[in-house]
């Protein structure tokens, strides 16, 4: 069930005009920054240039808010289950563990095809070693956004990402965003519309949802840790 609402939330994302929140639709995305490789040769040698040897961060975790630089899709290969990208991103902000450098390249995998997290112009992403590389933990990320005080933090729900079992008790706070932070959408009704940009988070007015409640980077990161990342072993 968590699934079907999650794939039934981002066809109607993507059906909406939401360039205010800096959001890019997969096409859009391959022209700003992506690529698609199809030869084999040139395959090996994307994934050689990704991978960056583990030993550059300090913890067995890294999770910064970073804005993606490049993202290239590389071909199916036999035995595949999921799809994959050599990612790349500029590092903004480190929010837990160290990392020398301003960028990062990761590998990425995806069952559903492109990353959900390279939708969004700045994420809070997480990156684990494994093996010598580094590799994106697979569907953990959080979209942020710039405060009014220059701070990072998501809108909405703080759990919307997450399973009902991990949710404890961190909750959105009243924030002021920057004034560029704002949805429109005039294709849906309005009950879905609502349904989308919820109250208490937003502040609708006619067909436009402006965000009033927000959770900080390092409590999103707090949410992940007592839960996703702990059933996985992480912490």
């Amino acid at each position: 069930m968590k699934i079907i609402n999650f794939l039934f939330v981002l066809t109607i994302v993507i059906s909406c005009d939401r360039k205010t929140q800096q959001q890019f639709t997969k096409t859009e995305t391959q022209q700003l920054s992506g690529t698609v490789i199809n030869d084999q040769d040139a395959n090996e040698m994307v994934v050689n240039n990704c991978i960056q040897v583990d030993s550059l961060i300090s913890d067995k975790l890294f999770a910064f808010v970073g804005t993606q630089i490049n993202l290239t899709n590389l071909p199916y290969e036999p035995g595949d289950f999921d799809s994959k990208f050599c990612t790349e991103y500029l590092v903004v902000q480190n929010i837990y563990g160290d990392y020398p450098n301003d960028t990062i390249r990761f590998m990425a995998y995806d069952h559903y095809g492109w990353p959900y997290f390279s939708q969004f112009e700045n994420v809070l992403l997480f990156v684990s070693s494994h093996q010598g590389a580094l590799y994106h933990q697979k569907y953990q990320f959080f979209d942020v956004y710039k405060t009014n005080d220059e701070k990072w933090a998501t809108i909405g729900d703080p759990y919307k990402f997450e399973p009902d079992v991990h949710r404890k008790g961190i909750k959105a706070i009243p924030l002021e965003f920057g004034k560029e932070v704002k949805f429109f959408c005039d294709t849906l009704s309005n009950e879905e519309f609502a349904k989308l940009y919820p109250q208490p988070y937003f502040k609708i007015n006619d067909n436009t949802a402006i965000p009033v409640l927000g959770t900080p980077v390092e409590q999103l990161f707090e949410i992940k840790k007592q839960g996703v990342l702990k059933a996985r072993g992480i912490f």
